[in-house]
């Protein structure tokens, strides 16, 4: 779709008459991996006033042009409140994950337990309600079989990463949900199918023209990653076997895991990860409040060989301040294979 020129972002919630009257600029960050938080940072200047936000504060993020429209992207929860004497400033940090001072479900908490003869569905589940969260699984995963599995001093978060990493998949909260998903799919991780965003460069595609796009592709080296090498233990017999699959050069994963089945399962997120890793795609664009993590962008045959095609979304970062305007830099993986 045609964006328009006049950036326009407010919140709702607590505090959001002094946020949107005195905002100078923000951030935002849209992240497809478990590992790191989606967080959205307000600079507000607060010169003559003496009420601030709250923390634990919830609140409604909107961004989008004038022109075009608002888009609703979604809640965040205040975390941090950080004052700064000169200029008098407050920078609001605010998470889509439920963290709040009290912690009282212990998300934050580190745990060691284990699990035997289940489903990863089964373990998402459980973890996801302890924590007050709605779960919603990927069917292909979550009948994976687990024969055993242990949290071993770690967060719940942490665990349930590392075990979706198994498979390329993301563990993520959001919105009050917990989303255990595919990575590179089609669909947003809420599991809302994302439209895919057709890029163009503009005819006068130099600095400062607000349509400006710049972009950059990290290809493989010759030592590129073709094949996947994966080791388990049989039940049976307590030996260490090993399959590969694809062609040398092999990656090792380094789990040795214990049995057969899971270590097959395994393998096709492997295969999944290193054909989506093959290369890198980097831009930096004029913000469009559609664009998200996981979700694809196709850039058309203005941009040049090596460049054009469709790209998974990994990583967005948006900005916006009176002098830099409305600016969005992505991180994406390639090739993606068309859905038909």
């Amino acid at each position: 779709m045609e964006l328009g020129f006049t950036p326009v972002h407010y919140c709702e919630g607590p505090g959001a008459d002094i946020i949107n009257g005195r905002m100078t600029g923000f951030e935002r960050i849209d992240v497809s991996s478990g590992k790191e938080t989606d967080r959205l940072v307000l600079t507000v200047d607060v010169t003559g006033i003496k009420g601030i936000p709250e923390k634990d504060s919830v609140l409604t993020w909107y961004e989008g042009y004038k022109e075009s429209g608002v888009v609703k992207i979604g809640k965040f929860k205040i975390t941090t409140i950080t004052p700064q004497l000169y200029p008098r400033i407050i920078t609001i940090t605010a998470t889509s994950a439920p963290f709040d001072h009290k912690d009282l479900t212990g998300f934050r908490e580190r745990r060691t337990r284990s699990w035997d003869d289940t489903t990863l569905g089964a373990i998402f589940q459980q973890i996801a309600v302890e924590h007050n969260l709605s779960p919603r699984m990927d069917p292909q995963l979550a009948d994976v079989y687990c024969y055993h599995a242990d949290q071993i001093n770690e967060t719940d978060s942490a665990f349930l990463n590392r075990l979706a990493e198994e498979h390329d998949a993301v563990a993520k909260p959001v919105n009050g949900a917990y989303i255990l998903a595919l990575r590179g799919e089609s669909k947003s991780i809420t599991g809302i199918t994302l439209p895919v965003i057709k890029l163009t460069c503009p005819p006068e595609n130099i600095p400062g023209n607000q349509r400006f796009i710049q972009c950059s592709v990290d290809e493989p080296g010759k030592k590129n990653v073709k094949g996947i090498r994966i080791r388990y233990t049989d039940e049976a017999t307590g030996k260490t076997h090993t399959i590969e699959q694809g062609d040398p050069p092999f990656r090792t994963m380094p789990a040795v895991f214990e049995n057969k089945e899971h270590a097959e399962a395994a393998l096709k997120g492997g295969k999944r990860k290193a054909k989506r890793n093959r290369s890198k795609i980097r831009l930096d664009i004029p913000g469009d409040p559609y664009i998200a993590a996981e979700g694809i962008l196709e850039m058309d045959d203005s941009f040049p060989d090596g460049m054009r095609g469709r790209v998974s979304i990994d990583r967005v970062e948006v900005r916006c301040s009176r002098g830099d305007g409305y600016r969005m830099s992505i991180t994406a993986s390639k090739p993606v294979a068309d859905k038909k």
